[in-house]
Formats: structure tokens, C-alpha cells, sequence
């Protein structure tokens, strides 16, 4: 969904930090470590942007309310 992922960058001037990250409530994981780190590195209106976030397990990553790392 790249046009959906932009718009939330957009929405956050490009700061992958701001993005929400955090498992949306009511979805339920498992507390398993078996960790999904996910980057990203270019030119965000630019500038040079570098970004990791490391995510618990894949079922955290997948309940991030975000489709910019869907993919």
C-alpha cells in the first residue's frame, strides 16, 4: 500500500520515529522474543533519513498501525 505508507509519512514530516509502533488494542501476541528489526534508508524531502525499530516478535510488527513497513 505505497500510497497509504506515504501518506503516514507524511503525515509525521518524514520522522519515521513519530510513526505508531505500538500494537493496536485489542490485538493479542504471544510475549515470545524472537525479534523483527525492520529499516529504512534514503532521501526524505531531501534529506537523509535512517531508521530501526526492532519489534518483539512478527506478530507485534503486524499489529502496528502502520503500512509502511508492509511489504
Amino acid at each position: 500500500a505505497p500510497t497509504q505508507a506515504c501518506a503516514e509519512l507524511r503525515s509525521v514530516g518524514g520522522m519515521f520515529g513519530q510513526l505508531r509502533t505500538g500494537a493496536e488494542s485489542g490485538r493479542v501476541c504471544t510475549k515470545e522474543w524472537h525479534p523483527i528489526t525492520v529499516t529504512a534508508e534514503g532521501i526524505w524531502d531531501g534529506r537523509r533519513v535512517s531508521y530501526e525499530h526492532t519489534f518483539a516478535n512478527n506478530c507485534f510488527k503486524s499489529a502496528a498501525p502502520t503500512l509502511v513497513f508492509e511489504f
